[in-house]
């Protein structure tokens, strides 16, 4: 969501699910966790844009009986900041019979 020219504000979700259980791992089948957060970033350029945000981590399904379990958390909040960078392309130098 574009705020201002600069500055953006972002939504992100992701979910991991596995398809069988892995014992190994602690790990069943299905929804194991979720990730909903937003991040605001000033796109100084197009190329380097700092960034802070929140981040709201809950663990699901089978994955969240285990933690409960072992007396862990099933859900956490985050302060997050970095940096994104992008690498832009250069545009290709135009030949001489194309042009």
């Amino acid at each position: 969501m574009l705020l201002t020219n600069r500055w953006i504000l972002e939504p992100t979700l992701e979910a991991n699910l596995y398809g069988r259980n892995d014992a190994g791992r602690e790990q069943g089948a299905g929804l194991a966790d979720s990730v909903v957060g937003l991040r605001l970033r000033d796109e100084i350029t197009h190329g380097f844009a700092p960034y802070v945000g929140l981040s709201f981590n809950r663990l699901r399904g089978s994955r969240a009986n285990q933690a409960l379990e072992d007396g862990e958390e099933l859900g956490r909040t985050r302060l997050v900041a970095g940096i994104r960078l992008r690498f832009l392309r250069s545009a290709s130098p135009c030949c001489a019979n194309t042009c």
